[in-house]
């Protein structure tokens, strides 16, 4: 039986994998512009920039999604995890999301 974090990963990767190159174009823009104007920062932030360029972005994407790319960026050294601070969206209610900062 597969542990908790591998099932989570597969999970993240399949929302990843339905994205579309528009809407990843626009995560992944909305993570850099995040990275360059917030430290440190949550999901929430990127969320935010990314609705900036696509309103819509939110309702058309798995929200699993971004945290696929969030962890794609750690590893390729361009961010990285630095704790833990309560979501600003109201559909989280407040739950703990990691924070990032420019690696």
């Amino acid at each position: 039986m597969a542990d908790l974090f591998t099932v989570i990963e597969e999970a993240a990767k399949a929302a990843a994998s339905t994205l579309t190159d528009t809407q990843r174009g626009i995560l992944l823009r909305a993570l850099d512009r995040t990275v360059q104007m917030r430290e440190p920062f949550t999901t929430d932030a990127v969320w935010l920039e990314a609705q900036a360029a696509c309103a819509t972005i939110r309702e058309d994407c798995e929200g699993r999604a971004l945290g696929n790319i969030m962890r794609q960026a750690a590893a390729a050294g361009t961010i990285r995890a630095c704790g833990f601070a309560e979501s600003t969206d109201k559909a989280s209610h407040g739950r703990p999301k990691r924070l990032w900062v420019r690696a």
